[in-house]
């Protein structure tokens, strides 16, 4: 009479293989969250500096003294507010017909957030599915894989943010 005890360990063969797809799956978020995230910076640095132009038009000691003291505090959505204020008082007309920017603002400062303070889904569930289904990420939508169409399409809201804000930075370096 034999026993035959169930072995429910992995293999090394089979941690090894989860290990190399979490890894896989790692630096895939990686690339997510760091492009996503250097595209959110560039955004706050136009904002960073549009406002200190208007604030500051001449004299690199002003620009400093401002930057340092009084922008580098400021959050993401304080500077919005800022702008928003330039671009109401200053030019009401460009400001009804692309004040919509504010609002796609607020989505990608949300996406950055919630992919920035992530942890990656590395559940059995999400590795059982094929990664071009995309990655997870807990604060994202319940960890809804974020894939490739979506990602692209999350860059294209920053560019479009980019570009608008880029536009305002032109028409307030117009004002005396």
């Amino acid at each position: 009479m034999s026993l035959e005890v169930e072995n429910t360990c992995p293999s090394i063969v089979e941690q090894k293989a989860r290990e190399e797809l979490v890894g896989y799956v790692h630096e895939k978020a990686r690339e997510i969250r760091g492009t996503y995230l250097n595209y959110v910076s560039v955004i706050e640095a136009y904002l960073y500096e549009i406002i200190t132009n208007y604030f500051c038009k001449d004299g690199e000691f002003r620009k400093e003294l401002f930057s340092e003291r009084i922008l580098e505090r400021m959050s993401l959505e304080q500077k919005k507010v800022i702008m928003q204020k330039i671009m109401m008082k200053n030019f009401p007309t460009q400001w009804s017909n692309r004040k919509e920017v504010f609002s796609k603002i607020e989505r990608v400062q949300k996406i950055r957030n919630k992919l920035a303070h992530s942890t990656v889904d590395v559940s059995e569930e999400a590795l059982s599915r094929p990664i071009n289904l995309g990655v997870g990420f807990d604060l994202y939508e319940n960890a809804k894989p974020i894939d490739d169409k979506t990602f692209e399409e999350m860059k294209a809201d920053a560019v479009k943010v980019m570009i608008i804000i880029q536009e305002f930075g032109n028409l307030i370096k117009t004002l005396p």
